[in-house]
């Protein structure tokens, strides 16, 4: 296969595998062609560029339902953190 491609490739396996398959399986059923998503699709949809997609585990965004933020503080934290800083600062 001089000058391959990659679907050129993918053909090849494929049908290798569906050769296999059905010699030594009996199975006739594969689907032509196998089922295929993009890496972008992958990471989006499974957050894994090799996803198991029998479990059918999607990721999903929940931003309207659930809000966190790293940034925020309780105004007794910053005087306490204030409090260390001057009390370190006497010394």
């Amino acid at each position: 296969m001089s000058f391959a491609t990659g679907e050129g490739v993918m053909q090849c396996i494929e049908g290798l595998i569906r050769r296999l398959w059905k010699e030594t399986l009996g199975v006739n059923t594969l689907p032509d062609p196998f089922p295929r998503i993009t890496y972008d699709e992958a990471m989006a949809r499974y957050g894994s560029d090799k996803p198991y997609i029998q479990l059918e585990m999607e990721v999903h965004s929940l931003p309207l339902f659930i809000h966190i933020s790293i940034h925020h503080e309780h105004k007794s934290d910053r005087s306490r953190s204030r409090e260390s800083t001057t009390s370190s600062r006497k010394i």
